[in-house]
């Protein structure tokens, strides 16, 4: 059978490998490399990974390696950082460390028994954990039965269905710190610690029981790694090629249109965004019509800069920095305001605190993410105010001079990952993990009138994240094969 794969993301690619041992397969990419938001630069002797940057939840991506009966250790190595993070609340910064009993006398400090109570917290998600694992983030929702499955109703009661993130930090802890601590991770999972479950915080398990880890030579070594297995499987790529049409007959498609060529196929899966692959079918084929994206709520967008910096910082690999309050900020994005607020959160990753290959010796790469709506103005001098307002920030947090060491900068915003990614909106991460936008109510796998078109990635159960990219794949994989999707060609749907 002839599968084609549009999208060279996690999704894209880890797919590729699964379906290629019994299939030729075409994996067909806009961008000149592979990786989507995953992708690498070099400039002027520093690395960057241009957007993923946290690596969590280690066993999905080992348990990906062993579907294929492989190895992850024969691919690249994983690093624990110890600090996992740092994290600065108004006028004070926090090293949180990778082994949670190293943060007992801080909890303490930040609150009366902190630790006793983030002992209980980190239990209860540890439920939360246990009860997706494997039964429902590997499920495929098909139908509303879906949800009722057994084995899912059976973990309904651990899953906090009527709280948020935030609720569930606050049944723990009453200092602002500490809930801080709890709920930051919310942002990467397309939300605020208010509109995203509390059943999310199976990241924070993951985060603060196993680590946060950092892979040899950065991102790009994951997608590396993907990329030579596909080679090894004679999966055929092509990059620079951006699809412009699809071509149905017989509630089938027959080929769809990638650049110049028409590539044909028996099967055909997307693994970009899904609006754009929708937007390519005529109305009566699309799952979704125009009013359902219009009521969709948008992950938040972001502006990013990539700084190389003429001296070594006194900082962690990966820093949170929130001001007193937060709420501003959120509300801006939600309410789809054109500019970022005052009083902004921001994310720093320093790869060159622990990759010494990652910047020149003495030097610094700096990776910026500052959340925000996709509707912001969206241009070159509102990036450069964004971005040095967040600098002069951090040059207050460590007392040094920052903004005149700078080397190289390079500016990214919701107009890229519109251009680079045909994102829905210009959002960074597709659609929010809001509960009426979890598991079958999320965008389905399958295209309802095309025999043979699939989607799979973030738009798709299980939402957002590298390890969901992964498992989403799996997800697709597993329903193949339950349709019988066999390498002689037979298709029984």
């Amino acid at each position: 059978m002839k599968i084609v794969i549009v999208g060279g993301g996690y999704a894209g690619l880890s797919l590729a490998n699964l379906v290629a041992r019994d299939n030729d397969v075409i994996l067909i990419e806009k961008n000149k490399t592979l990786g989507g938001r995953s992708r690498s630069f070099y400039a002027d002797g520093y690395k960057f990974d241009m957007g993923p940057s946290w690596y969590l939840m280690p066993e999905v991506f080992e348990h990906y390696f062993q579907s294929l009966g492989l190895s992850r250790h024969d691919f690249y190595s994983i690093k624990r950082l110890d600090p996992a993070f740092r994290i600065c609340i108004e006028n004070s910064c926090y090293n949180i460390r990778a082994d949670p009993y190293n943060n007992m006398n801080l909890f303490n400090s930040l609150e009366d028994d902190g630790y006793k109570k983030f002992d209980l917290y980190l239990e209860e998600t540890k439920k939360i954990y246990d009860a997706v694992f494997p039964d429902f983030i590997y499920r495929d929702f098909s139908s509303f039965k879906d949800m009722l499955s057994p084995d899912i109703l059976k973990n309904v009661s651990k899953l906090h269905l009527l709280d948020s993130m935030m609720d569930l930090s606050r049944s723990f802890f009453s200092s602002k710190s500490m809930r801080y601590i709890t709920t930051f991770s919310s942002v990467f999972l397309g939300g605020n610690p208010f509109n995203i479950p509390a059943f999310y915080s199976m990241v924070n398990y993951s985060m603060f029981n196993d680590g946060v880890y950092y892979p040899e030579n950065g991102f790009s070594s994951v997608v590396s790694s993907l990329y030579k297995i596909g080679r090894s499987l004679n999966v055929r790529y092509i990059t620079s090629c951006e699809v412009g049409g699809i071509n149905i007959n017989n509630n089938e498609i027959s080929s769809i249109m990638a650049g110049n060529n028409k590539i044909d196929g028996d099967l055909f899966i997307f693994a970009g965004d899904y609006y754009n692959a929708e937007s390519m079918l005529p109305p009566g084929f699309r799952n979704y019509s125009e009013s359902f994206w219009k009521t969709r709520r948008l992950s938040p967008s972001a502006v990013l800069a990539y700084i190389g910096l003429k001296k070594k910082l006194a900082i962690e690999h990966h820093n949170i920095i929130i001001p007193a309050e937060w709420n501003d900020h959120f509300n801006s994005i939600d309410s789809g305001s054109k500019y970022i607020p005052e009083n902004f959160s921001f994310y720093l990753s320093v790869r060159s605190k622990t990759d010494k290959n990652a910047a020149p010796e003495n030097m610094d790469s700096i990776f910026m993410l500052i959340p925000a709506s996709p509707f912001i103005i969206d241009t070159e001098f509102y990036r450069s105010r964004y971005v040095f307002a967040a600098l002069s920030k951090l040059e207050e947090y460590l007392n040094e001079n920052i903004i005149d060491y700078i080397d190289f900068i390079k500016y990214y915003g919701p107009s890229d990952f519109k251009s680079d990614y045909n994102s829905f909106m210009g959002t960074a991460f597709g659609l929010a993990n809001t509960m009426l936008q979890t598991a079958y109510f999320r965008p389905l796998n399958r295209n309802r009138l095309l025999r043979n078109m699939y989607y799979t990635g973030q738009y798709t159960h299980p939402g957002i994240g590298v390890p969901m990219a992964f498992v989403s794949a799996e997800v697709i994989y597993n329903k193949l094969i339950k349709e019988k999707v066999k390498s002689t060609g037979e298709i029984t749907m």
